[in-house]
């Protein structure tokens, strides 16, 4: 099972991922223009463009910003960019509510620690899937970029803006606090079989539940000539429960 901190590192990566991809869905440097000839250098505006406007930033410091126009005008590769950010953002936000739920930390389904594990698992498959949409259009607009950057013959030309290099080092975060996480599930599930589940030899009627065997009232123990520990109760004998000395009585536990 993962440890309590290193499900408190993954939710904490989660969050950065999170306000990171915020940031750069919102801001407009995407793609910055860059003057190549030396004779106007300083003295040129400098365009900035993103997923919901483009910026003319003054030779003066003034910074005058125009939205996009509407969503169906937009060029195919921005559409897709706008709904796998938000989606990233949508995901990001469901999985740190649903770490909240399944942490160590948290006091909630503390009488299902397995059932508990499997919430934090899900979280982190929340964030791995959140820290993926991100990437895509990030690199694709990225790459978009350069290409453009070495085909197009002009004085004006773009390269990758900050928000590109935010998104995706925000996504690999997501992807990393994600996997911590996920480490919760994935050991969940693998000791489930073990203590959250176990199950005894009776005579000859099938597997008892450990539920079963408490249940039935008073229980006696004692070994048998195989040098099995025995318990008995009001509804026969089972093989293989293991016990500790409580007093008068034995306090038969699940954890072996």
């Amino acid at each position: 099972m993962a440890s309590g901190p290193l499900e408190l590192v993954g939710f904490f990566l989660g969050l950065i991922g999170l306000l990171g991809t915020l940031v750069t869905t919102v801001l407009p440097y995407w793609e910055v223009s860059v003057d190549i000839d030396t004779k106007f250098l300083g003295v040129m505006d400098t365009n900035m463009n993103g997923l919901w406007m483009k910026c003319f930033n003054k030779v003066n410091g003034a910074i005058m910003c125009e939205m996009h126009k509407a969503f169906l005008m937009l060029p195919y590769d921005v559409q897709v960019s706008r709904v796998l950010m938000l989606g990233s953002l949508g995901l990001s936000l469901v999985g740190l509510l649903v770490a909240v739920v399944g942490m160590q930390c948290t006091v909630w389904l503390e009488r299902s620690l397995v059932l508990k594990r499997r919430v934090a698992g899900m979280s982190g498959c929340f964030l791995l899937v959140a820290g993926l949409a991100s990437l895509v259009p990030v690199s694709m607009s990225a790459s978009n970029v350069i290409r453009n950057f070495n085909m197009v013959a002009a004085t004006l030309k773009y390269v990758p803006g900050s928000c590109l290099y935010l998104g995706i080092t925000s996504a690999v975060v997501s992807i990393l606090g994600g996997g911590m996480l996920a480490a919760s599930f994935y050991e969940g599930q693998e000791c489930g079989g073990r203590r959250g589940a176990y199950t005894y030899k009776g005579d000859g009627s099938g597997d008892i539940p450990l539920a079963v065997a408490r249940n039935t009232g008073t229980l006696q123990m004692g070994v048998n000539s195989r040098g099995q520990t025995l318990v008995r109760s009001g509804a026969g004998s089972y093989v293989g429960v293991h016990g500790k000395p409580g007093g008068s009585a034995y306090d038969v536990t699940r954890y072996v």
